[in-house]
């Protein structure tokens, strides 16, 4: 993990915003691209956490990108076409059904 803002123009980003970017292995399967150096890919974040631990901060924010991974997996699975728009009613719903 590092913190690269003194190479990048943050300036037309919210005031306190970081970049930190993380290098890892892709995952065993994946297929490389000619912009992953070594085999190794880099990952960015910006945030305007002021948290000290940039570890911490790149540990809670793959925490967050599994919970959307989830949620647009649910998505695929058919929860985007529920026939109402509001929760209970499609409780009761897919209690009917």
């Amino acid at each position: 993990m590092a913190e690269i803002i003194s190479w990048l123009d943050l300036s037309l980003w919210p005031s306190g915003s970081r970049v930190l970017v993380r290098r890892e292995e892709p995952h065993p399967g994946a297929s490389y691209h000619l912009f992953d150096p070594n085999g190794l890919r880099h990952q960015a974040l910006i945030t305007n956490s002021q948290d000290s631990d940039i570890a911490y901060l790149e540990a809670r924010h793959r925490l967050h990108a599994r919970v959307e991974d989830r949620i647009k997996g649910a998505k695929e699975c058919g929860l985007g076409n529920f026939p109402c728009s509001g929760f209970q009613a499609n409780r009761v719903w897919l209690l009917l059904v």
